[in-house]
């Protein structure tokens, strides 16, 4: 009895120690293979392309963000928070739950072309409006309409649209993106060395409605057509299928290339007028400037306002709430006009 006692008293002690000793080893094992896969992750999203290698969320076979060059494409990062938590069957994640987002320099990177700090300047449409609102852009209004518009822009100036644009173009050096939405101004009312110096440091600037300001002059020709439906050529800067119509409300502009002039990437052409560019981009400078004759229609069947990708999204995805978190931060370089430097924050856990 006095054995039997002794024994189970011995069990008694070593069952839990055991116990213990096998959950630290599984934690262990866990924490381990976990480090290995945030970096495992990590490595797979910034350093390879994908399969195929312009992937969306409809054909994709395997994730990666990197383009030819090994730049982040935000485009994939766009079709990537489109994917959600299915995803995570494609990065080996199941059963987990992960957060990613991507910052340049103190703010949150956007899947389009327009970066923060930007400047919106409008008059009386003010199609990009509701885009540019709650986008999570850091942005400023500048105003020259009447009353009083519903913004969460940081700050907003008001006035006279020439004054405006004067003060504007003086505080050119504050952002990375301008955007001029029918800004009503010609060439021959302002002084354009400001915006002309901005793009030669390498600005971006987003022009829509009458391109008078920015052509001729800015390395690109314009003209007008009866014609209001093109089609979409670039699909980057647009949702929809190539060759899908686009149809515009107002906008019967184009802009075309003539000798001389850059080269235009066309985004949705004119069908009557070859070489030509309801919406299309090109370089001025270091800078690079987009174009579009309005933002309000339709492009296959969807409002051109919800299917653009100019502004995009802010370049973060969380899949739902984290336990046992575990982090990886690593610097990269994004693909757009900027050619920015930035980061990517990679947290995983159950």
């Amino acid at each position: 009895m006095i054995s039997i006692a002794i024994f189970l008293a011995i069990v008694a002690l070593v069952i839990p120690v055991y116990m213990q000793m096998t959950e630290n080893r599984q934690e262990n094992n866990f924490m381990e293979d976990m480090q290995a896969r945030v970096f495992l992750v990590a490595d797979m999203l910034t350093k390879t392309q994908g399969s195929p290698q312009g992937w969306n969320a409809t054909n994709v076979t395997s994730i990666g963000l990197a383009d030819q060059s090994g730049k982040v494409n935000l485009t994939k990062v766009r079709n990537l928070i489109k994917m959600g938590s299915n995803a995570k069957a494609y990065l080996g994640m199941q059963g987990l739950e992960f957060n990613l987002t991507f910052r340049s320099s103190s703010y949150r990177e956007m899947t389009g072309v327009v970066q923060s700090p930007a400047a919106y300047f409008y008059f009386s449409d003010s199609d990009m409006l509701d885009r540019i609102n709650n986008s999570g852009l850091a942005w400023d209004l500048y105003y020259a309409g009447s009353g009083s518009p519903v913004t969460d822009a940081a700050n907003v100036y008001t006035g006279n649209a020439i004054a405006l644009y004067s003060k504007l173009m003086g505080n050119s050096s504050l952002y990375r993106t301008i955007i001029f939405e029918s800004p009503g101004i010609s060439q021959a009312q302002v002084d354009t060395g400001m915006l002309r110096e901005f793009l030669r440091n390498g600005g971006v600037l987003v022009f829509e409605g009458d391109p008078q300001l920015v052509v001729p002059g800015f390395s690109m020709h314009s003209g007008s057509d009866s014609n209001s439906t093109g089609l979409l050529k670039d699909t980057s800067y647009f949702d929809g299928q190539s060759n899908s119509q686009a149809v515009f409300s107002n906008g019967n502009n184009y802009v075309i290339a003539v000798p001389g002039d850059a080269a235009l990437g066309t985004i949705i052409s004119d069908p009557r007028v070859p070489g030509s560019a309801f919406a299309g981009t090109w370089n001025y400078s270091n800078g690079k400037i987009y174009y579009i004759a309005d933002m309000n229609g339709t492009i296959g069947g969807m409002p051109l306002k919800s299917s653009e990708n100019i502004i995009g999204m802010k370049a973060e995805i969380s899949t739902g709430p984290l336990t046992n978190a575990f982090a990886h931060t690593r610097p990269v370089m994004f693909d757009t006009d900027l050619n920015s430097i930035g980061s990517m924050t990679l947290v995983i856990g159950r």
